[in-house]
């Protein structure tokens, strides 16, 4: 009973020991040990139990020999008394016979005390033995657990490395992408859209008219719907406003790749390219607008794509009195007027009034020496504001013809002006 005893202790005291290291365990399925404390007490439990087994198992045995020693006892008295009875010896005999039983007691007895001190030193031992087998155990499964534990971290870390790299290469693939997605979209509606036609800004003349390269080919380009201050008229000085519209048109547009956008007629009288000019997907005619470099003029052929928001763009500068706004009445319907200019009077002492832009009065008859719709010292102007080549001869010779070009309506050079009217 004590050995099955021993043994369910021994059993508890060492899944006692492992539920400390682990900090729990299911015994054999029956008994749980679910935290620290509770193995802390079973071990002190148990411990105290085992340390009393071997004590109850020696008094056991030391009455065990209590008793034998009684019996002997009780048996070498008999044997005495029979002896004294029958032989009728002396005293002394007896009493010899006592001395040998006490010293075959006492001999017994330091045997009885030897043999449970050999069992208690083997129990001990044993015990002995049994932990330190159980703490090698833990040790050797504790560091496999770290190794485990430290492969494991090591993996995880490896794979989320290798995942950050999988994704910042996916992103930038994707961004890479995206960025180059929009271009090829405007690059094909451009060169779907026969209105449109790349160019690459080789020389900012003024404010509102350009030299560009197109597939090789270097032509000219007047901006639509658009008037900027002169700066390279050859009859009137530098206008205000006229450079910084330049220093402006050069900044944004100089070695750009533009679009070109047609709209009504593709060249003008000078033949030169008319265009909506769009630098990085924003439109240069309304920013010279928006801006306050330009006026909204040139309106020959109506309607006009982005008439309205040119329009818009040019109501809010001047709400705004921003630059060509800032001067008042510097800017009318015929163009820019410096404050120290004076109108000349016109060649005739009569003259009829002056007409709109859009539909100018002519005497058909007047074979060119008759009145004229336009001051020659006026503001720069094209064919298109003439309704017949007579007309318009008259006027390139009132303004020194062939001399003098100050308008360029004599392209060729021959002294012949507007020869397509």
């Amino acid at each position: 009973m004590v050995d099955f005893l021993f043994f369910i202790l021994s059993v508890l005291f060492i899944g006692a020991i492992i539920a400390l290291f682990r900090g729990h365990l299911f015994l054999f399925k029956l008994i749980p040990i679910p935290n620290r404390k509770v193995a802390t007490f079973l071990l002190i439990g148990t411990s105290i139990f085992i340390s009393i087994l071997p004590l109850e198992d020696e008094s056991v045995n030391t009455a065990t020999q209590d008793e034998q020693l009684t019996e002997e006892k009780s048996s070498s008295d008999d044997t005495n008394t029979s002896k004294n009875s029958d032989n009728n010896s002396s005293n002394k005999e007896p009493s010899d016979s006592k001395d040998s039983g006490e010293e075959s007691t006492s001999s017994n007895e330091e045997k009885e005390n030897e043999n449970n001190s050999s069992t208690k030193k083997s129990i001990d031992s044993k015990e002995n033995e049994d932990k330190e087998n159980e703490e090698k155990n833990n040790s050797s499964q504790e560091k496999s657990s770290d190794s485990n534990k430290a492969a494991q971290d090591s993996s995880s870390s490896s794979k989320d490395k290798q995942q950050e790299e999988n994704n910042s290469i996916n992103e930038s693939a994707k961004e890479t992408s995206e960025s180059s997605s929009p271009s090829k979209d405007k690059s094909s509606e451009v060169s779907s859209d026969p209105n449109k036609q790349k160019a690459t800004v080789t020389r900012v003349v003024d404010g509102d008219t350009l030299e560009v390269s197109i597939d090789g080919k270097q032509d000219s380009v007047r901006l639509l719907l658009v008037d900027t201050p002169e700066t390279k008229h050859p009859t009137k000085p530098v206008q205000d406003y006229g450079p910084e519209a330049s220093a402006f048109a050069k900044k944004i547009l100089s070695g750009k790749e533009v679009t070109l956008e047609f709209d009504g007629p593709k060249r003008g009288t000078y033949d030169r390219l008319l265009a909506y000019v769009s630098v990085d997907g924003e439109s240069f005619n309304k920013m010279l607008l928006r801006q306050g470099y330009a006026r909204y003029a040139y309106v020959y052929d109506p309607p006009y794509t982005h008439a309205e928001e040119l329009k818009a763009a040019e109501s809010q500068a001047r709400s705004e009195n921003l630059r060509i706004w800032s001067k008042e009445n510097y800017v009318t319907d015929e163009g820019f007027v410096m404050e120290q200019e004076e109108p000349e009077p016109a060649p005739e002492p009569e003259p009829e009034p002056e007409p709109e832009p859009e539909q100018p009065e002519s005497n058909n008859s007047n074979s060119g020496t008759g009145n004229l719709p336009y001051d020659p010292s006026g503001p720069d102007r094209d064919c298109g504001d003439f309704s017949s080549q007579a007309i318009a001869q008259a006027f390139f010779e009132a303004a020194g013809g062939p001399a003098s070009d100050p308008h360029r309506l004599d392209g060729e050079g021959d002294g012949l002006v507007c020869e397509s009217l």
